[in-house]
This record gives structure tokens, C-alpha cells and sequence, in this order.
């Protein structure tokens, strides 16, 4: 009987102290948050091939050495631009991940403290 008394005086005294009531209110923040995006390829042009213009009335071989000479060199000019481009996103991508280390981990001690020779 002396503990249903005190459980329910301390029951009483815990509502007591709860006089305000508690409202829990939703709200909707805008976050900003940096996306990190490499630019669009380069467009490169595919070269006209003078081996596509060649035509029947052509006989001669050395005409037509001197044709696919000059389509090799284009496509090696051609084939050197599609690797230059490539390159270049294989360093953007490095860029934009050591970019997205430092925006989910933080700069790393070293970074902040000035480097001394």
C-alpha cells in the first residue's frame, strides 16, 4: 500500500513539473550543396578522307599511294585529338574527386598548416 502511495505521488509530482506542453514543429531548410560536374567533350570534327573521294577514272598507284598517305595522316591527326581529349578528362576526373575528398572529409592538417622548407 505505501508503494501504489509513493508511485503515485511521484506520478503526480512528474505531471506537475510538465506544465508546458511540447510542440514539435516541421520546417523545411534549403541546404546548399556544392555538385561537382566535368564540362561537355570537345566536339572534334571527323576529317573528310580523300580516300572517299577516290573514283574509277583514277588508275594510276602512285595516284593512289599518295591518297591513302594523306588519309593516314588524317586519321593519325584525327586519332591524336580523340587521345588529347581524353587526357583531359582523365585530369578533370582527378580533379573532381580530390575536390569531392575535400568537401565530404575536410582539409587534412597538412593542408591547413603552411608547409616550411
Amino acid at each position: 500500500m505505501v508503494k501504489l502511495c509513493i508511485a503515485v505521488i511521484l506520478a503526480l509530482v512528474l505531471v506537475g513539473c510538465g506544465g508546458k506542453s511540447i510542440t514539435v514543429k516541421t520546417e523545411i531548410q534549403k541546404v546548399y550543396v556544392p555538385v561537382l560536374q566535368s564540362p561537355k567533350p570537345p566536339v572534334i570534327p571527323r576529317p573528310g578522307l580523300p580516300i572517299h573521294e577516290l573514283d574509277e577514272t583514277v588508275i594510276s598507284d602512285g595516284e593512289i599511294v599518295k591518297v591513302y598517305k594523306a588519309t593516314v595522316f588524317l586519321l593519325l591527326r584525327y586519332a591524336n585529338a580523340l587521345e588529347e581529349a581524353l587526357k583531359e578528362y582523365d585530369r578533370t576526373h582527378e580533379a573532381l574527386k580530390e575536390q569531392e575528398n575535400l568537401l565530404r572529409n575536410g582539409p587534412s592538417s597538412e593542408e591547413l598548416l603552411p608547409h616550411i622548407e
